[in-house]
């Protein structure tokens, strides 16, 4: 009754953190990208053939179905987002009670729902999570039936993305056979055989849903481009690398270095975990692996996670890719019997919790201004941060008046770099397979002069255009990764106003 009541609270708390977020901020690149592709998939656009996408067709078929049913409202799908990741926490619960207190389960449950302002749009680690419950209660019951149920939710998991579905996935296929070995070696290989199996075809049917659905509508190798290489080439392209140990002090107290000291504290403590982790399966395989076979697996899911973390090393990879570091933490915490390794320990998760609900409580102050931008409603922030992708609100409704002013309905304008949500908001369209054009997205000469050639046959008359900024990555500046496009802007279009942030309005040369 006490656990109960404990997982509704946990429930709770994190739906109405979520659901207040909701409200709070517009990220204008990655949920930009993913409100304009939805409308674009409403029109009749079909992604990997007719815009640009590096993540499975749920990615974006999700925002569109939110829309076809529920209206093209940015908070929609951000509440529903937040009803589906609420059971994250929960389930991060159950799977710590299989061998921690209620105490110890809860901090990871709640900790997860402060880790990032706009922690809604993990909602995919739900069904990651309760995959891998489902597994463990198929493991515990012997049941091949709920190993199907485990990889058929995997499997769902995927068509959203590949890479965190099948960190775990693989790592529960692997841990597995050690697992019925030392549990009762009579028969072992015939069960794990068969229980493999029955989860590979749950799991291989979404997979295959992907196949037969892109190979109907002749994309299946755009798809496959797409997805792999190409997220491959821009993921190494928009590398950022590994906080350094000197970030672990912060030298100012600005809003910049007080960030990164969080994301480098939170990143040493990944890695950290990881590897005490590694030396006590190791110590205590066959106890560790037959009695709480969790640990092992998600040890080598987190392992297997860590190109996705070192590729780019900032808070939103470290959260996503550091996952298992939440539930392993608390078993190294449950088997510290030091005192001052616990005190240590005990620090650093009141220190976790300090950053995260202190970024939460910035995030409420920093969105300040309450504005309507063509018909939606937002709280966003009043003055821009220098060198960041978080313009004013009045910046932002700007940039949306002039496109309408300068514009029809039916006529396309360009919006660049990384100002996807532009078009959303000014409901107007891209004029190419581009809503963002960030580095990694054009890799040749050839491939400039046919987005150049789009951009003329749509007879595109006005550029809202940021020259200075960009996303944080190695090249941030499109003038240095697309020289061509640059150079065409400023030779055909003229500026008329500039923004404090140094976005350019630019109309087309007569």
């Amino acid at each position: 009754m006490k656990s109960n009541l404990i997982i509704i609270l946990i429930f709770l708390v994190a739906l109405s953190k979520t659901t207040l977020f909701s409200f709070y901020g517009f990220g204008l690149v990655d949920e930009g990208e993913s409100l304009h592709n939805a409308r674009r998939i409403l029109t009749g656009d079909i992604p990997y053939r007719d815009f640009f996408a590096i993540f499975p067709p749920m990615d974006n078929y999700f925002y569109a179905l939110i829309f076809k049913f529920f209206g093209e409202s940015v908070q929609v799908p951000r509440i529903i987002s937040s009803v589906i990741f609420s059971f994250t926490p929960v389930l991060i619960f159950l799977i710590c009670k299989r061998f921690a207190s209620t105490k110890l389960s809860t901090i990871p449950a709640t900790l997860i729902t402060f880790l990032d302002v706009n922690i809604e749009r993990l909602f995919l680690m739900t069904f990651i999570f309760l995959g891998l419950y489902l597994f463990l209660q198929a493991v515990d019951q012997k049941n091949k039936w709920l190993f199907s149920c485990s990889g058929s939710v995997l499997g769902l998991s995927s068509l959203f993305r590949l890479d965190i579905p099948g960190t775990f996935g693989v790592a529960a296929i692997v841990v597995l056979p050690i697992h019925l070995f030392l549990v009762s070696r009579q028969d072992w290989i015939r069960r794990w055989f068969v229980y493999s199996l029955f989860m590979g075809i749950g799991f291989g049917l979404p997979l295959l849903a992907i196949v037969l659905w892109t190979v109907n509508l002749g994309i299946f190798g755009a798809f496959i481009n797409q997805v792999f290489m190409g997220a491959i080439t821009i993921t190494r392209l928009h590398h950022l690398s590994f906080p350094s140990i000197l970030d672990l002090i912060p030298l100012r107290f600005d809003l910049a270095t007080v960030s990164n000291t969080f994301t480098a504290y939170y990143g040493y403590a990944i890695i950290a975990t990881y590897l005490v982790s590694i030396l006590l399966v190791l110590k205590k395989t066959a106890v560790i692996i037959k009695n709480n076979i969790e640990i092992p697996i998600l040890t080598l899911a987190g392992i297997l996670a860590l190109p996705y973390v070192f590729g780019r090393s900032d808070m939103g990879h470290f959260v996503k890719g550091g996952m298992p570091f939440l539930v392993l933490g608390v078993f190294l915490l449950k088997n510290t019997r030091n005192f001052k390794t616990r005190i240590i320990l005990h620090g650093l998760i009141i220190g976790l919790f300090v950053a995260a609900i202190s970024q939460s409580v910035w995030w409420i102050h920093f969105n300040d201004h309450k504005i309507q931008i063509v018909d939606q409603t937002f709280n966003l922030n009043s003055k821009y941060p220098a060198n960041s992708t978080k313009p004013s609100a009045e910046s932002l409704k700007r940039s949306a008046t002039f496109l309408r002013e300068n514009s029809t309905s039916t006529e396309s304008v360009l919006v660049l770099p990384y100002m996807a949500g532009l078009y959303f908001l000014s409901h107007r369209s891209s004029p190419t397979q581009f809503n963002n054009l960030l580095a990694g997205f054009i890799t040749t000469e050839e491939e400039q002069l046919e987005f150049i050639d789009k951009i003329e046959k749509n007879n595109v008359k006005v550029v809202v255009y940021d020259p200075n900024n960009g996303p944080k990555m190695r090249t941030p500046k499109m003038q240095n990764y697309n020289q061509t496009i640059d150079r065409y802007l400023f030779e055909k279009f003229k500026i008329v106003e500039e923004t404090p942030e140094g976005w350019l309005f630019m109309k087309k040369k007569i």
